[in-house]
């Protein structure tokens, strides 16, 4: 049996918040939340070019706050907020109910997993070696504070008939740490970018308790 932990649920509630945040009774839990998969998939499909991150949703009674968590913010928007108006009408179509948009931009979007995998899966489907595509991206991660990084590319690397799996590490990547899996529109290669970073949590809310009154005092996300 394989031990593989998801990465935002194995930090909920100590560094990690849910990106979905709303109630809901029994009746309405499973379509809200088939309702908010189709959120995400629609804001992807919209924008495949704008490095996005994350996609959080806050329901209210009348109302439904998405925010974007991008590090291209001038293609998601457009010109003169053309894209995001489309956006936010494509939106309150699919869910019969009043869009908030929110656009935040990125800092550091080499820290962001799923931002790496996608600029691994475009050189790949430019025909870059999957070698210098993986290289690239370690460094450029690790240039920008990461203490670690995992890169894994599974499938038909190189164009050869047999699929093998190829992954290249740097620094220090706890193995419950979990990624991201991505994969590029051939279908042919799979990719697991992971990073370590170092978190301290004293400088924000302290962690919780757990057993016998002990503090994790310092944890690696």
């Amino acid at each position: 049996m394989g031990r593989k932990v998801h990465p935002i649920g194995f930090r909920l509630g100590i560094n990690k918040r849910w990106n979905s945040r709303w109630f809901a009774e029994k009746k309405q839990y499973a379509e809200q939340l088939h309702e908010d998969r189709e959120i995400r998939n629609l804001v992807y499909e919209e924008n495949p070019r704008g490095s996005i991150s994350t996609v959080e949703i806050e329901r209210f009674p009348s109302s439904i706050n998405i925010t974007v968590h991008t590090s291209k913010p001038g293609i998601v928007i457009g010109r003169k907020g053309s894209n995001v108006k489309e956006l936010r009408r494509k939106l309150q179509e699919e869910t019969g109910t009043n869009i908030k948009l929110d656009i935040q931009e990125i800092e550091e979007p080499d820290l962001h997993a799923r931002i790496v995998a996608e600029n691994i899966a475009h050189q790949l489907e430019r025909r870059i070696s999957y070698r210098r595509a993986m290289g690239r991206a370690i460094s450029s991660t690790m240039r920008a504070g990461a203490e670690g990084v995992k890169v894994m590319c599974s499938g038909r690397l190189s164009g050869i008939e047999m699929s093998r799996t190829e992954w290249m590490r740097e620094g220090r990547v706890p193995d419950p740490a979990g990624g991201y899996r991505l994969r590029p529109d051939g279908g042919s290669y799979d990719l697991w970018p992971d990073r370590c970073q170092g978190l301290d949590l004293s400088r924000g809310d302290p962690p919780r308790q757990r057993g016998r009154g002990r503090s994790h005092g310092r944890l690696r996300q």
